[in-house]
């Protein structure tokens, strides 16, 4: 059952891009993560950083020019670490090299318990217009246990301090560690929504292998929920986020109507965007073909090949359509708006199993309306099962 012809929605031009910058250091490494990231040194070289990053950005205009920035990125690591003023050579350096759009939103993930009221105000100054504040759990049992070294008072204030200066924020939870439980995850959450964040993100834990939870998974030292209760958390926060007013507009992230995340949205509509920094990466077209760039992962090499020789260690790679169609699917099936089947780089059916998108139409995982496939919530509770099954049946 092939989709229905549909008439393209998609709000990014290819005359936008977005530009994600990638500071890989932290204060320290949670067992949970598998980001490209580092324990935080005295011997960082901030100069130095700030013109890695400005070589990279002037490389990248080149290739670019006449293409307006939609939407900026600090990611990390860490990035509220650096200072305001670094921050904000950057944001003006941005300014000089392309036309930035004039709602132009600007992000910066922030933790708690390393920013000052003062800090976060220098922050605003500097051109940071919207703030994703990595709290994952209002328990002390479950920072201990996910390794965070701030305190639920830490986290409180600093949202509360964000939201005297920014209008647009958001809140990061993870859900389902170990020994956690649904009457545990209802309280927590009825707190997490008197904090008034207009954005929301809960992800449930996901243990990856090159991770500390990794090791001791595999070694059998970590016990999850089972699936059962990992269900029943995901269902009712789709209820209690609704109830507090932020409606799910894709898998793990929650908004008030206008307060959706542009920067991410890009990339689920498969948007172009650039990466910069350390193991930073990219989907950039040129010449009307689709290129994958990958940047060095290693902090140290990737800034010696800059200083030392004026060279950007990155990989560049050509995608064909069929890597772009899978690439496409994966992202765009995340939103809970689902894909409009025009904008994809093939037609829908011929990448796809027929008799799969049936049967899971009929079994009521997707929907299929006017050209546009979407997973249901029943769909979005396996979404990653449910898109191999689809793509690789």
């Amino acid at each position: 059952m092939a989709p229905t012809k549909a008439y393209s929605k998609k709000h990014v031009s290819k005359d936008y891009f977005a530009l994600y910058i990638h500071w890989p250091f932290c204060m320290s490494k949670c067992p949970y993560c598998s980001f490209n990231s580092y324990p935080i040194t005295d011997l960082i070289d901030f100069e130095a950083w700030k013109y890695a990053y400005r070589f990279c950005l002037e490389k990248s205009a080149q290739q670019t020019r006449d293409r307006k920035i939609t939407s900026v990125y600090f990611g990390g690591g860490t990035p509220s670490l650096l200072p305001a003023a670094f921050l904000g050579d950057l944001i003006n350096d941005l300014h000089k090299l392309w036309p930035i759009a004039d709602d132009c939103e600007i992000s910066i993930e922030m933790n708690p318990g390393n920013v000052t009221e003062s800090h976060i105000a220098n922050i605003y100054s500097a051109g940071i217009n919207r703030v994703s504040i990595g709290i994952q759990s209002l328990r002390t049992d479950g920072l201990t246990i996910l390794g965070r070294k701030h305190s639920v008072d830490d986290a409180l204030r600093t949202a509360d301090f964000c939201s005297r200066f920014f209008k647009n924020y958001s809140v990061d939870l993870i859900y389902a560690w170990p020994t956690h439980d649904l009457e545990q995850w209802k309280k927590e959450l009825a707190i997490a929504f008197t904090l008034g964040a207009p954005h929301m993100s809960f992800y449930q834990l996901v243990v990856e292998s090159d991770s500390v939870f990794g090791d001791m998974y595999s070694r059998g030292e970590l016990i999850l929920p089972d699936d059962n209760t990992c269900a029943s958390m995901f269902e009712y926060l789709q209820y209690a986020a609704c109830e507090a007013g932020l409606s799910a507009y894709e898998i793990s992230n929650h908004a008030r109507p206008g307060f959706e995340c542009r920067h991410n949205i890009s990339y689920w509509e498969y948007s172009d965007y650039i990466g910069i920094g350390p193991g930073a990466h990219g989907r950039l077209t040129i010449n009307n073909q689709k290129h994958s760039i990958v940047h060095e992962l290693n902090p140290q090499k990737w800034l010696n090949s800059i200083m030392d020789r004026q060279h950007i260690l990155e990989e560049m790679t050509m995608l064909s359509l069929d890597e772009q169609m899978k690439e496409a699917l994966l992202v765009g099936m995340r939103m809970t708006k689902g894909i409009f089947c025009d904008d994809l780089p093939m037609p829908f059916e011929s990448i796809v199993n027929a008799k799969a998108f049936d049967r899971l139409l009929k079994e009521k995982y997707l929907t299929n309306k006017d050209g546009v496939v979407a997973a249901t919530l029943k769909g979005r509770k396996r979404l990653n099962a449910l898109m191999s099954y689809l793509i690789d049946s």
